[in-house]
């Protein structure tokens, strides 16, 4: 399967809000000069899987048994995960409890979803799924939101899914948090704040110990 890049689509969008970055006349380089679109169709057409087809037999036992224990440590991972924290950021692996960390949306869970569609684990795609319907943006747990972290983790876990399985439900959900996110790059450049308060949409600096 061809794995391709995912745009970075927020930043795609600062860049368009910031006139001085993206012209009616179209993309400029670094230099400020109209860019080589060619070259920029190729960049973009760009996959990040390894063409197998020309695999010896003793290369593709390697590899099926390399993927085969990379998934079962997943598994194991993902496991201990659904009975001490599902639905949570994270897993405090000591204490055996959840933890919010990034605003109380499912980190671990919206980060993990392209792993497991590729990996086939359709059952758990399907359950994750489910939670992801469930996530409501405009409670933020109390938290500041991290802008990079939150389109990374959740923006990116999001598109990819959407991606791999083309049902539209995580789609939405990531036009929805993107909505949430906007006022952050309500700034001179239309580089984004750090922080973000989802609830009011003030951005802030990031400050020690967030």
């Amino acid at each position: 399967m061809k794995v391709q890049l995912v745009s970075t689509w927020m930043l795609g969008l600062a860049l368009a809000n910031a006139q001085v970055y993206q012209p009616l006349g179209g993309i400029l380089d670094r230099d400020g000069n109209p860019a080589n679109m060619e070259r920029v169709s190729e960049l973009r057409s760009r996959t990040v899987q390894h063409d197998f087809s020309d695999e010896t037999v003793e290369q593709r036992d390697t590899r099926r048994e390399r993927a085969d224990a990379v998934k079962k440590g997943f598994i194991y991972a993902w496991d201990g995960y659904k009975k001490y924290a599902y639905g949570a950021d994270e897993l405090d692996v000591l204490k055996k409890k959840p933890k919010t960390t990034r605003n109380g949306w499912g980190a671990t869970l919206v980060d993990a979803l392209d792993t497991i569609h590729i990996m086939g684990l359709d059952d758990e795609f399907r359950q994750a799924t489910e939670m992801v319907a469930k996530i409501n943006f405009h409670n933020d747990g109390g938290q500041l939101a991290k802008v990079f972290e939150t389109n990374i983790r959740y923006v990116g876990g999001l598109l990819s899914a959407y991606d791999l399985s083309k049902q539209d439900i995580f789609l939405k959900k990531a036009v929805e948090l993107v909505d949430l996110l906007m006022p952050a790059f309500d700034t001179p450049l239309g580089l984004p704040w750090q922080m973000l308060n989802i609830t009011t949409g003030q951005g802030s600096s990031e400050t020690v110990g967030t």
